[in-house]
């Protein structure tokens, strides 16, 4: 069970800060800028943001995690305006306030002086506006759509989920014919090489028995050579000495032509063998690419599946805060989408950040002695334009997350 917060934890942060900003002083820094002193109080506020956010969900970014468990960019938006406009007005109320003890605080003929008389422009509000409403439009665009079990892009999610099924039977079944042809090139590499041996043990035997045939040949010749030069007119021994030379000379050649036709079979079996290798190394190819497109399909599937099963209604979900990533800000919202980048926040995330951080550059120049002493103190202006443009961006940040 999650321990609570005691209240002291709460508010001793914002008594720190409240001294801070009252008094600029902090022990070992000595008097503080009043630019300083609103740093400070930022990080304080950050400080308890941070405490409320892993008290939620044990993580220190848990306040921007929303009911999705996915960190949210409305929320990003919220608690960044809220971290520099509140921030600011602590530390410009208290500064004012230390001013009117000090008695410098100016103020109006026949008015006291109001440390407080401090104003926001109209377009700083309409801009903390846009935001606010666009948190709420996002989440009652959410609601909406957890109630919905219909809609093109999970029409599109099943569709994807058919064809990934699809393409995961095409694969196995891919892999299953290679199999049973690497299974025949095996069988027919063993009767190769079983075939050759046969013929090459017959070839073997062939050959000591034409050499034994040539060798006793060659004896008769030697024999017929010798009676012949014994009795040279004598015309049997001559014609006994040439049959027995073109004996021994057939003999030669059918020995020759024996070797040759041993050669030719060499051969032929080497390339029926390197054709087999190439089939091989071929259907090995040619498995990796289906394992790659078995492996592709089931990790689709697998998205899919847990799609499904994290979602409500069109809204997809994660099941524990652990798996909130800062990616969410920019990823779609629903199941057939929350894999894809969402241009629209990818716009407007940019855009607060632009807006956020001049603004606080003009908050920042306007923090000085002479500008806070007045009787009033006004926030710097906030240009029209900017919230035409930030109007904008958040209108068409809803319009998408309500389509579909």
């Amino acid at each position: 069970m999650k321990s609570k917060i005691p209240i002291w934890l709460i508010f001793l942060p914002i008594a720190l800060g409240a001294a801070i900003g009252l008094y600029g002083y902090v022990p070992f820094l000595g008097n503080l800028s009043v630019h300083v002193r609103w740093l400070l109080i930022m990080l304080i506020f950050s400080g308890l943001f941070i405490l409320v956010g892993w008290q939620l969900h044990r993580r220190y970014d848990g306040i921007f995690i929303d009911s999705r468990f996915k960190i949210s960019l409305s929320r990003f938006q919220i608690i960044l305006w809220t971290l520099l406009t509140f921030s600011a007005l602590f530390t410009i109320a208290l500064e004012r306030n230390s001013l009117l003890a000090q008695n410098a605080l100016e103020h109006e003929e026949k008015q006291p002086p109001n440390p407080l008389n401090i104003s926001f422009p109209n377009q700083l509000l309409l801009a903390l506006g846009i935001s606010t409403a666009s948190l709420a439009g996002a989440s009652i665009i959410k609601n909406v759509k957890k109630e919905q079990e219909t809609g093109k892009k999970l029409t599109l999610l099943l569709d994807e989920e058919k064809k990934a099924g699809d393409n995961k039977q095409e694969a196995l079944a891919k892999i299953n014919s290679i199999q049973s042809r690497v299974g025949k090139l095996a069988d027919d590499e063993s009767a190769i090489k079983t075939e050759f041996e046969a013929k090459k043990k017959d070839f073997l035997l062939r050959e000591e028995t034409l050499e034994k045939e040539k060798e006793a040949i060659k004896k008769k010749v030697e024999q017929a050579d010798a009676a012949q030069k014994a009795n040279p007119n004598d015309p049997v021994l001559k014609d006994a000495l040439e049959a027995a030379k073109k004996e021994q000379s057939d003999k030669e050649n059918e020995l020759k032509k024996g070797k040759e036709a041993w050669n030719n079979e060499e051969i032929k079996n080497k390339g029926r063998l390197v054709f087999i290798n190439s089939e091989n190394e071929q259907a090995g190819r040619e498995k990796k690419y289906a394992e790659i497109d078995l492996k592709r399909a089931e990790e689709e599937l697998n998205r899919i599946d847990q799609a499904k099963r994290n979602k409500e209604g069109l809204i997809h979900k994660n099941s524990t805060p652990e798996e909130a990533d800062w990616i969410d800000m920019f990823r779609g919202d629903e199941v057939g989408n929350y894999q894809v980048v969402d241009v629209s926040k990818v716009q407007m995330f940019f855009l607060t950040i632009a807006i956020v951080v001049t603004y606080g550059v003009l908050i920042w120049l306007s923090l000085t002695p002479e500008i806070l002493k007045k009787a009033a103190f006004a926030f710097p202006s906030f240009p029209e334009s900017m919230n035409a443009l930030l109007g904008l961006s958040h209108a068409g940040y809803l319009v998408i997350k309500g389509s579909g």
